[in-house]
């Protein structure tokens, strides 16, 4: 089975529609790959099999770190302190209230620190998951999760921002569930425009992965030295650096572009609830923002029934008839 980021016809649509299409180039820059964090913003060099552009065109910021961070996907559902138990009381004559309320500071500190101690547990518990993975990972290079990324975004140009030579960003943090179903792309977007000090649109996304089907998922993730991992993690990291790039012409996106409702979708073989207003929707990704700000895209759960067949996107720059 080879690992994509499924989408349809009528999704990418409508992502890509709104981009002009551009022929991109960048220079390609020796020894690109960053060996220390404070290198201000270096851009990725990737070269394109096309003509130089003849407008300027974004820009993929390169990673600030050498590798590659993955984690075990948690659940802190239940992590937390429960407040009674770690309580610190004061006394109840009037006349000590600051002592009391210094006691209440205490405590307050006591419990935010029980709080991270057992979060850290949490997650270290969860990335038990990654150990069959562990010496892919150290392999895996940042500079070609870029790289492979970009080859499936670099044509994609906001229509409104084109000719300004924006840069690009992206902080991505992978994480794999615990049925090893699926990975899960969170990281935070920025779209600079050369002309402005402050970024021209940031947004804080979340892509779910299809999940895989039930069957030997370590040996299918480890094949080949990780290529479906590999091809999934940039496949993730493409399709939110679209989605950042189609909202980027609508920043801000509207208030209650659409009713928020109740949505169903699979992370994993978990059937998870999120309420949210629906942005985008095809056969089988879509796009929403929750109550908390953020865009997601995850799997379509329930797709129409003209979605029998979706195709399998192959580039997030395709567009299908």
């Amino acid at each position: 089975m080879k690992l994509t980021n499924r989408s349809s016809r009528g999704l990418w649509s409508l992502l890509l529609c709104p981009l002009s299409l551009s022929l991109a180039t960048i220079a390609i820059a020796q020894n690109a790959e960053p060996t220390q964090t404070t290198l201000a913003a270096p851009v990725l060099s990737i070269a394109a099999d096309t003509p130089a552009p003849v407008e300027p065109v974004w820009q993929l910021a390169a990673p600030k770190t050498p590798g590659v961070e993955f984690r075990g996907l948690a659940s802190f559902d239940y992590a937390g302190v429960n407040a009674q138990t770690a309580l610190i009381v004061g006394s109840g004559n009037a006349a000590l209230a600051a002592v009391t309320a210094v006691s209440f500071l205490i405590n307050a500190a006591v419990i935010n620190h029980a709080r991270e101690s057992q979060k850290n547990s949490v997650q270290l518990e969860a990335d038990k998951i990654l150990l069959p993975y562990e010496s892919i990972l150290t392999d895996y290079r940042s500079s070609d999760l870029y790289a492979q990324a970009w080859t499936q975004t670099r044509n994609i140009v906001p229509k409104t921002m084109s000719g300004k030579a924006l840069q690009v960003s992206a902080s991505p943090v992978f994480s794999m569930t615990q049925d090893q179903k699926a990975i899960v792309l969170d990281t935070i977007v920025e779209v600079r425009n050369p002309e402005l000090a402050t970024p021209a649109y940031t947004a804080t996304i979340r892509v779910v992965g299809s999940p895989q089907e039930d069957g030997d998922l370590t040996a299918y993730w480890t094949a080949q030295h990780g290529q479906a991992l590999r091809s999934a993690s940039a496949s993730l990291l493409a399709e939110a650096l679209a989605i950042a790039l189609k909202f980027a012409d609508q920043n801000p996106i509207p208030s209650h572009a659409s009713p928020a409702k109740t949505l169903r979708f699979m992370q994993g073989g978990i059937e998870r609830v999120e309420r949210a207003e629906v942005l985008l929707q095809g056969c089988s990704r879509t796009v929403f923002r929750t109550l908390r700000g953020a865009l997601m895209a995850v799997p379509t759960l329930h797709p129409d029934s003209a979605c029998a067949t979706p195709p399998t996107m192959t580039a997030v720059s395709a567009s299908y008839d």
